[in-house]
């Protein structure tokens, strides 16, 4: 399939959310695709559902170099699309089984050597497979232990250097732990955002920028901003709340750091929500908003965009 130019993406891909069944699985679970410029009551590009594709309920997704698609099953898998993958098709690979240790996962990320990085907000854990994984496979590596200050884990991300970025949701506000790359077992972070001053509110979407700014969505709908290296009880260097957002979960950034907000809804229509980039003094500016019976939405989670 060709591609265009809008950061590597497979062509009507750049915008990938997951989108959970419906009443009597109508419409079923799937990987919905947008054009990068979506915007309003608009049908999907394309997207990946259907018996084939295993997915169950798909929770977090992600994108490795190769334009692989990952996507985090709460149902206990991980499921990999080939680059290109549209309809009903089969995974090219599944990790599930007892040896994974996969409960619930909530989070994925694939690092720049394609190692799959999973976490759970039901564990305080977050389980590294190796690149290529395939099966019933246990985990190359963990992060977990009392040292790791990891409590009800929700979003991961990786800056340039491979760091690894974890959104906890609790205690307190939360926080917003930075381990340093390849780090395993009872690693203590190298860096903790947390304290009164972030105005972190339960985070949960995490994502970093080419620069280091660190991206949190929280479940006030609050997104807040932090400085490359920000660390203990740090201000953000922006941060805003949104009635454009009822119940935001994930966050994904384009190559101009404008974010998409992915919103289940509950108290309004579950959207998408793309914001101006936020530290060039557009805090809160909404460019456009994907929503609508056309959009095929159901609880929409995670999402990537390429």
């Amino acid at each position: 399939m060709a591609r265009n130019d809008a950061g590597g993406c497979p062509t009507k891909r750049c915008i990938i959310v997951t989108s959970q069944n419906g009443y009597e699985d109508k419409p079923p679970p799937a990987l919905i695709f947008f054009a990068r410029d979506a915007k309003g009551n608009v049908s999907p590009a394309g997207e990946i559902s259907g018996l084939k594709t295993e997915l169950n309920i798909p929770w977090a997704v992600a994108m490795d170099s190769h334009y692989n698609v990952y996507v985090a099953d709460w149902a206990n898998a991980i499921t990999v699309y080939a680059a290109g993958a549209e309809g009903n098709v089969a995974p090219i690979r599944t990790i599930a089984g007892t040896k994974t240790r996969l409960y619930r996962p909530t989070a994925i990320a694939v690092d720049a050597q394609g190692e799959v990085y999973v976490a759970s907000s039901q564990r305080n854990r977050v389980d590294i497979y190796a690149a290529g994984a395939n099966g019933d496979v246990a985990p190359i590596r963990e992060i977990r232990g009392i040292k790791t200050n990891l409590h009800y884990t929700w979003g991961i991300a990786f800056d340039a250097q491979s760091n690894l970025y974890v959104a906890n949701e609790v205690p307190n506000n939360g926080s917003i732990t930075v381990y340093s790359a390849n780090a395993k077992g009872d690693a203590a972070p190298i860096r903790t955002i947390e304290g009164s001053a972030t105005k972190l509110a339960g985070p949960e979407g995490l994502a970093v920028d080419a620069s280091g700014y660190i991206y949190a969505v929280s479940q006030d709908n609050s997104v807040s901003i932090f400085a490359p290296g920000a660390n203990g009880n740090e201000a953000p260097v922006s941060s805003f709340s949104s009635g454009a957002l009822y119940n935001a979960v994930g966050i994904s950034l384009d190559g101009h750091d404008n974010m998409y907000v992915t919103d289940v809804g509950s108290d309004g229509p579950p959207s998408i929500v793309v914001f101006a980039a936020g530290v060039k003094g557009n805090e809160g500016h909404v460019l456009r908003t994907i929503s609508g019976g056309k959009t095929k939405f159901i609880e929409p989670f995670g999402i990537v965009v390429r």
